[in-house]
């Protein structure tokens, strides 16, 4: 994917977010997840001086964790460190004594690998959890670190329906919706797609055509599983166009999107969403919008004016 337009640099740290997540899933050292742990830290803190950063906080606390996981990931299959004691040999000094010289090829201490006792302890406690545990325990982390250092309403409850804006920009792109795989009665006299799922019949268990638009249910670990379902999809061909809303991308389903998906829209401003009891509040953070089909063009165009667009 090529910049179709300049970066902000709110824009910037989101991409090179992405690009450190990718590149603590290709780390084949210790050295390597530390610095990238340190870098998360750096990023974390400099967003929460800056004050209204809420997204990159967030973000950078998620990088910092699954850090720490590859990181315990790696001390686990290490050996254990042995001291530095080192192996025993005569004296040459003619004091009758011995002199100790550390032997070979020894474990490095955590001193040497940079790493405090604490951290080492929590890093291996995390990756000793299961997938499933480690998933639940980044989400919540990352939540609290961003309520503790500013606060604005959540749409965690999966009640929040997509703005008229959005839909009549993705009727000008796909045309027909065919299908609202995460919806609504209530939504569908806006959405008016062809098929829809509720919470009901599930549309993760269901089979999904056409051209789709997708507005997730936010909470986790659902954001993550209608990602999945949406990349395999398409893959499959199954999905012939679809368009994506999503508040907050579990990073471990960004690099597949990235790519797999034909143009991306970074929303400038914060939308603001319809819950099915009439009121209106803002997202809690700007809207990443994903495009899927061959008309790339025509997305560029029309999603222009809600921010910037990557192809």
């Amino acid at each position: 994917m090529s910049y179709a337009l300049p970066l902000t640099k709110l824009e910037t740290a989101r991409l090179m977010i992405a690009e450190k997540c990718q590149e603590l899933a290709e780390t084949t050292s210790i050295r390597e997840a530390k610095d990238i742990h340190t870098w998360a830290r750096m990023v974390k803190a400099a967003a929460k001086e800056r004050g209204d950063c809420e997204e990159i906080i967030g973000l950078a606390a998620e990088l910092q964790l699954r850090s720490e996981i590859r990181l315990g990931q790696f001390l686990l299959m290490m050996p254990k460190n042995k001291g530095t004691r080192g192996q025993a040999r005569g004296s040459t000094d003619g004091s009758g004594g011995i002199i100790t010289e550390p032997p070979e090829d020894e474990t490095p201490t955590l001193k040497e690998m940079d790493l405090t006792k604490t951290l080492s302890a929590r890093c291996q406690k995390l990756a000793g959890l299961s997938k499933e545990d480690q998933e639940a325990h980044v989400e919540e982390i990352k939540q609290r670190t961003v309520r503790s250092t500013t606060y604005s309403p959540d749409l965690s409850d999966d009640e929040w329906f997509t703005p008229l804006e959005i839909i009549e920009a993705v009727r000008d792109v796909l045309g027909t919706i065919d299908l609202d795989p995460a919806s609504c009665d209530e939504a569908q006299e806006t959405v008016r797609a062809t098929r829809y799922f509720t919470a009901e019949n599930d549309g993760l268990k269901q089979e999904w055509r056409g051209r789709v638009l997708l507005n997730p249910p936010y909470s986790h670990p659902l954001i993550g599983r209608f990602m999945k379902k949406l990349c395999s999809e398409v893959k499959a061909g199954h999905v012939s166009a679809a368009i994506q809303l999503v508040n907050v991308l579990p990073s471990e389903r960004l690099q597949e999107v990235m790519e797999i998906c034909s143009a991306v829209c970074f929303c400038r401003d914060r939308l603001r969403f319809r819950h099915k009891t009439g009121k209106v509040q803002h997202s809690k953070y700007n809207l990443d919008i994903f495009y899927f089909g061959p008309d790339v063009a025509k997305f560029v165009r029309r999603f222009a004016e809600f921010g910037r667009v990557l192809k």
